[in-house]
């Protein structure tokens, strides 16, 4: 009995880690998603300015 007992607990353990884990690639992931926006959003700007040079033009 006091090998179920502590299964659980190792079990648990193993749970803690594998969502610590998740979490720091959700972190990591949602870190590159933020680089990829703000140079989406630069680029974005760049084309606006581009645009409005070629309509001057």
């Amino acid at each position: 009995m006091k090998s179920t007992d502590s299964e659980p607990q190792g079990g648990g353990m193993e749970l803690e880690q594998y969502r610590t884990s998740l979490e720091q690639m959700v972190e990591e992931k949602s870190k590159d998603l933020i680089a990829i926006q703000e140079n989406l959003e630069a680029t974005n700007r760049r084309q606006a300015l581009f645009i409005k040079v070629l309509q001057i033009l």
